[in-house]
Order: structure tokens, then sequence, then C-alpha cells
């Protein structure tokens, strides 16, 4: 009986394992809006940056809001815990979306928004993410969250970049 708990007690440490190596907050969604989800990602670059993604995956259909949304819409926010210095975003090129006579800006499908924290940040990210979406009816949503970002981690970088070529050269 003890040789089968040990067992049954390894296989699930191995399990977590993985877990505890993660830089992300895992796909994240929320049983009152089952149309997106989001996952925040962080990594420490050589220069002792820290770097954040924040992916949205949104059901067809669905959108989510720029910086300034325009007359109909709500931009995306994270409120912080702790002593978190200035985060500053990056926003990429948005599309244009006329309904019901109203004009907004924002994303469908898939977007990842790159942020860099401008100080030292504490050692774990935690907050709340609050993201609107829009179909024919519009959903607020909170997504509490936290992640320890990784060190240099060269996928990581890879996906920073590829996400800060989607942001416009000069902000308008």
């Amino acid at each position: 009986m003890m040789i089968l708990f040990r067992q049954i007690l390894f296989c699930l440490l191995w399990l977590w394992l993985p877990v505890s190596w993660a830089a992300e907050s895992g796909w994240l969604r929320s049983p009152d809006n089952d149309h997106a989800s989001i996952r925040l990602r962080a990594d420490t670059s050589a220069n002792g940056e820290t770097r954040l993604l924040l992916d949205v995956k949104l059901e067809n259909g669905w959108k989510t809001y720029w910086r300034a949304p325009g007359e109909g819409g709500v931009a995306p926010s994270i409120a912080w815990k702790g002593d978190m210095p200035e985060v500053s975003w990056f926003w990429p090129t948005p599309s244009r979306f006329d309904v019901a006579n109203i004009t907004t800006q924002g994303y469908h499908d898939e977007v990842t928004f790159p942020m860099i924290v401008r100080g030292t940040p504490p050692a774990t990210l935690s907050g709340v993410l609050t993201l609107s979406t829009c179909s024919n009816v519009c959903l607020l949503t909170d997504y509490p969250f936290s992640v320890k970002p990784t060190v240099q981690n060269a996928d990581f970088a890879h996906d920073y970049a590829r996400a800060m070529g989607k942001v416009p050269l000069r902000s308008g």
C-alpha cells in the first residue's frame, strides 16, 4: 500500500513540476464570459528589463478594444496588486468596426499586447485584467492572474519581437 501511495505521489509531483517552471498565467477563462481566453507571460531580458505579453483569444464574431476604442468601447486595463512600477502598453494596429452607426477600433480573433515595466517589479506580478468583449452584446470581464517572470527565455524573446512588429512606429 505504501509503495502505491509513493508511486501516485511521484506521478502527481511529476505532473506539477512543469507548472512550477511556467512564467505565464496559463490560459484563463471566466465562467461569466466563455467567448475569450487570456494569458499573461513575463520575462526579464539581459539588460534587466521586465517585459510582458498579454495574449487574448476571442471566439469567432467577438472583438475587444484598442487603447482609444472610439465611441462605444472600453480599452483593456490592469489593476496591479502590490508595489508595481509604471507599465507601458504597446498597442498593435487595430481594425475599425462599425456597429449601429458607432465606429470603434479594436481586435478580433487573436491579439498580443506587449508591455514593459519601467522600474523594478515585485518577484511575482499579480493583478486583475479588465477586458471588454463584444459581439451583439458586450461583456466586461475581470481576469485575476499571477505570474513570475522567466529570465532571458528565447521563445519569449521571439514572441515579444513578433508582437512589437505589429505595433505602429508612431503613436496616433
